[in-house]
Formats: structure tokens, C-alpha cells, sequence
């Protein structure tokens, strides 16, 4: 059987775990079309770790970034109204997520090519 232990998760202390290859912080996904009768759900592409998480949307050609912390139901999106064109722009100095944006961003094209 592929996989590792999740035990040592729950049942052991982190000293019990020390010198342990460490888990993965982050997960992509891909999610196809889907057609549930008369409706249809777009593809979406996303980076998810444990604080933030980074959907793209090709249909809409739209990305979406949810502080699951502070928004664990995805109900604001905190790229709303921002061009993902100049992301990485002065113009956008001031925007509090800029630094985790860009970063994910980076590390969903490295993982996906296609993600643009």
C-alpha cells in the first residue's frame, strides 16, 4: 500500500516526531467540468495551504484568493476587483495580500503550466 502513517499525527508529541520527513504544507488540485443536469460547474485549479488558498478559473479567466482563517466559509474574496495583470505592480503596493499573491501565484505556475 502507497502513503505514509497518519498516526504519528495524533498520536505522538512533536518530540516523538522529531527527525520525521516533514508533512506537505500546501496541495494543488485540479477539479474538471462538471454537468449536474440542467446546471454546469466550471474547471478550477487551486493552491490550498493552511492559511490562504488560490483558485483559478479558466472558463471566467478569474482568480480568487480566500483567507481560510479569518474566512473559513470562502465567503469573501479578497481579489476582488484587482487586475491579476499587474499583480506584482506598484499600483498595488498597498494591498495587504500582495506578498502571499504572488507567491502562490508563482507556485501554482510552477506546478501547473497551464494555470495561464
Amino acid at each position: 500500500m502507497q502513503g505514509r502513517d497518519i498516526s504519528t499525527l495524533y498520536r505522538y508529541t512533536d518530540a516523538d516526531n522529531a527527525g520525521a520527513e516533514p508533512w506537505r504544507k500546501e496541495f494543488f488540485y485540479e477539479m474538471p467540468p462538471l454537468k449536474l443536469g440542467e446546471n454546469n460547474v466550471p474547471s478550477c485549479q487551486a493552491l490550498v495551504r493552511k492559511d490562504f488558498k488560490l483558485m483559478w478559473w479558466p472558463f471566467y479567466q478569474q482568480y480568487q484568493l480566500f483567507d481560510l482563517k479569518n474566512d473559513p466559509y470562502e465567503m469573501n474574496d479578497l481579489l476582488a476587483g484587482v487586475s491579476m495583470k499587474n499583480i506584482s505592480a506598484l499600483e498595488y503596493s498597498d494591498f495587504e495580500y500582495l506578498d502571499v499573491t504572488v507567491k502562490m501565484l508563482r507556485h501554482m505556475r510552477r506546478l501547473h503550466k497551464s494555470v495561464l
